[in-house]
């Protein structure tokens, strides 16, 4: 056979009909389905059967994934319009079996968690901020940005007037911010702030929730402008740090479950000062969560 793909994870279903189906995963991204029917013409695990696979696969609980990435499944596939098609499996190998599972164990990474925030809270050198910016994309820009240091004192907090404020009103419903309020407002551009923002930030050690959306919006600004990078010394992100704290592990998928920061907040007991979605309440909530977590 030619092997045209490898699968590297495997997720157990059911078709509408009830008969057990595999959700195939490549390395390449591709997908395809095995499905085992009473029918042959509709039967396309046998041929994971007849390779030495089935044993396994057909131990598998509903919805449970199975992962093959260190030994995955060489198969031989072909494109139908949108669509992949198994064609053959190639023979199992002695010793190929699906990867060893993890499990984290709820005291080591609670524990990790709470020592992480307590030296962020001794460091002396944290910037813990947030943005809100007028999309997702890249033509999103920042329209604002707060900042706090460890001890949750104030150190930035900004109203930017974008280029394009037409976008503004398209994401209003988001951050409470109006194209009135910018109109109408002294505030600067990103461009009239950069040297601010850059002292605060530069080679401090950033703290934030889902801090990488913000520092790809960051690095889009300064691309504009064709600023200098502002660089950090380290990077923690509190919403991986909430996960470990409360053991939220999804096991199906094998990685951290992350919750939303208005969620954290209310599953610690953090309350906000402020809105949700107001950058610089978001970031005081943030450092507040670090020090909830070093506290327990």
């Amino acid at each position: 056979m030619e092997v045209t793909h490898e699968i590297v994870a495997l997720v157990r279903k059911k078709t509408k009909s009830g008969n057990p189906m595999w959700e195939c995963t490549c390395k390449d991204g591709a997908k395809v389905w095995a499905v085992q029917h009473k029918s042959m013409d509709k039967d396309t695990f046998w041929m994971f059967s007849a390779a030495g696979f089935g044993e396994i696969l057909d131990g598998m609980a509903e919805n449970e994934r199975m992962e093959w990435r260190q030994f995955p499944i060489r198969v031989q596939m072909i494109r139908e319009g949108e669509w992949w098609r198994l064609q053959e499996v190639a023979l199992k190998i002695e010793g190929q079996m699906p990867d060893t599972s993890y499990t984290p164990t709820t005291v080591y990474w609670k524990r990790k968690a709470q020592e992480l925030a307590r030296q962020l809270i001794n460091n002396g050198n944290v910037r813990c901020w947030d943005t809100e910016t007028t999309g997702l994309d890249a033509g999103a820009e920042i329209i604002s940005m707060g900042v706090v240091d460890e001890d949750l004192n104030a150190k930035l907090k900004l109203v930017l007037r974008p280029k394009h404020i037409e976008r503004v009103t398209a994401t209003q419903g988001v951050h409470g911010i109006s194209r009135e309020m910018l109109d109408s407002s002294a505030a600067s551009t990103f461009r009239g702030m950069f040297d601010r923002i850059g002292r605060e930030l530069h080679d401090k050690v950033w703290v934030g929730y889902n801090l990488r959306f913000d520092m790809q919006m960051l690095d889009q600004e300064i691309e504009r402008i064709s600023g200098l990078p502002i660089l950090p010394c380290a990077v923690f992100d509190v919403m991986e740090m909430v996960s470990w704290f409360q053991c939220n592990w999804d096991e199906s998928r094998g990685n951290w479950k992350s919750i939303k920061l208005v969620e954290a907040a209310e599953a610690l007991g953090v309350a906000f000062e402020g809105d949700a979605h107001d950058a610089f309440a978001d970031a005081l909530t943030t450092m507040k969560l670090v020090h909830k977590m070093a506290e327990i």
